[in-house]
């Protein structure tokens, strides 16, 4: 796959989701996406919880896993935006203190 996500939410409120244990290798120039490689929407809602996913793509610039403030909670997921490398948690591990 070389462009799009694995998931397109659009506006779409998605409740109680479970997106769990999936891998994702986009093989283009996905360079600078300002929306989620792996899933991506405009809902400010949702409601679920995604977890234990993979994507490798190119992009060294943003690797984003998904667009920020959809209302997900997130948990062991995984970006590389470079070959031969181990992804790194995306988003960064939260201190709840």
């Amino acid at each position: 796959m070389d462009a799009g996500q694995f998931l397109t939410c659009s506006s779409k409120v998605l409740l109680g989701a479970r997106v769990r244990r999936n891998s994702l290798q986009l093989t283009g120039a996905v360079s600078g996406a300002t929306v989620g490689l792996f899933q991506t929407g405009s809902s400010t809602t949702s409601t679920g919880l995604m977890d234990f996913n993979f994507v490798s793509s190119i992009d060294t610039t943003a690797a984003l896993f998904n667009t920020a403030g959809q209302g997900f909670a997130l948990n062991e997921n995984y970006v590389t935006g470079a070959v031969d490398k181990q992804g790194t948690l995306h988003p960064a591990a939260d201190n709840p203190a």
